[in-house]
């Protein structure tokens, strides 16, 4: 109960605090930049039978993205995001030499944002968004012994993204972002690493820049 009763006072001095910085929504872009993770990612270390030494750290990891936003008009805002998500990275030492292996697909999404809040005087501003665009997806391995040998291919799909998260106005031109969504994709053709479709949950933490008159 007290905790409940903590975040409620909280959340409520958050909305009073940043009451006279709305009008930053009123601007005519938005540049962000966000870091956070996708679904859950782990690591395990392990020698084979042959002696070889193996690293890896699969799942769908950490990622960024960077966004620019158009004002629209009212709460609604044009979006623009460029990201990156390191899905996967291996490493293996045996008697021949080494190997290095990386996945990472590049979501470009183009969609609307909307702040359900904008018409209140309050910095504390909820939004939704729905995106879509090309999922970009890279696998490459580096093989070291006699002869280094790199190998690369990329694939290209459609995805889309729903999502949700709040803009805390700290003055009328920077905000910290909180957010989280779930990326859909179509499979690619030829899978990565083994793998067709890297859709899932994500999470992230940024900051943002309001530019322009308002």
């Amino acid at each position: 109960m007290k905790v409940k009763t903590f975040f409620i006072v909280m959340m409520a001095g958050i909305f009073v605090a940043h009451s006279s910085f709305a009008g930053g929504l009123f601007r005519s872009t938005r540049i962000s930049a966000k870091v956070g993770m996708m679904n859950q990612a782990d690591a395990s270390s392990s020698i084979t039978a042959a002696g070889t030494i193996k690293n890896s750290y699969e799942g769908q990891g950490a990622f960024g993205s960077l966004e620019i936003g158009r004002h629209v008009a009212g709460g609604l805002w044009g979006d623009l995001s460029l990201g990156i998500h390191a899905l996967e990275a291996k490493s293996e030492i045996n008697f021949w030499g080494e190997t290095n292996h990386a996945v990472a697909i590049m979501p470009i999404m183009l969609g609307l944002r909307t702040y359900i809040f904008h018409g209140l005087d309050t910095g504390f501003q909820p939004y939704f968004l729905a995106a879509g665009g090309p999922v970009i997806g890279i696998e490459a391995t580096q093989k070291v012994g006699l002869v280094t040998v790199n190998e690369s291919h990329t694939e290209t799909t459609v995805g889309a993204e729903l999502g949700a998260g709040v803009n805390m106005l700290l003055t009328n031109w920077f905000s910290i972002d909180v957010s989280g969504g779930y990326m859909f994709m179509s499979d690619f053709s030829t899978p990565l690493n083994g793998t067709e479709n890297f859709g899932g949950w994500n999470a992230s933490f940024g900051f943002s820049v309001f530019l322009g008159r308002q």
